[in-house]
């Protein structure tokens, strides 16, 4: 019973495959703009302490 759904679901045209339903495109659309974003927030936050620890040592140096 259970392998007889697999197959069934497994088994798609290629053209079925290549279309994909509106709800997948969106989900990795998702799952894209969240990596993005939080590599973007990263980089942002990374130059903001490279800022600070200058500013830092500037003030110590004089």
């Amino acid at each position: 019973k259970n392998i007889d759904l697999l197959r069934k679901r497994a088994t798609v045209s290629a053209s079925e495959a290549r279309e994909g339903k509106i709800s997948d495109w969106l989900f990795v659309g998702l799952i894209i703009l969240l990596l993005v974003g939080l590599a973007v927030g990263a980089a942002v936050v990374s130059v903001f302490l490279l800022m600070l620890i200058a500013s830092q040592l500037s003030k110590l140096a004089g």
